[in-house]
């Protein structure tokens, strides 16, 4: 079989069930009750909006400080970032 050209190469992201990544080359990452899926999710229901940080560490963590939550999402984007690599 002919490789995919990585131009070509899709990531999947299924919000249902466990949430789970599957990379272009096949593989898979669950990311079962974490913030770091919740975080995923909330981005992938509305790709085309705009998510200032603010925002998102409110839903993701109401009851917590204002400087609490800022360091948390940061985390939790590196966690994503880890995960996605340099893909588009």
């Amino acid at each position: 079989a002919m490789a995919r050209p990585m131009d070509d190469a899709r990531w999947e992201v299924r919000l249902f069930g466990t949430l789970t990544v599957r990379r272009p080359d096949g593989g898979e990452t669950a990311l079962r009750g974490t913030r770091a899926g919740a975080l995923l999710a909330l981005l992938c229901l509305a790709p085309e909006r705009t998510h200032p940080r603010d925002r998102l560490a409110e839903r993701l963590w109401p009851d917590l400080a204002p400087e609490v939550k800022r360091t948390r999402l940061r985390q939790e984007i590196a966690v994503l970032r880890a995960l996605f690599g340099d893909a588009p």
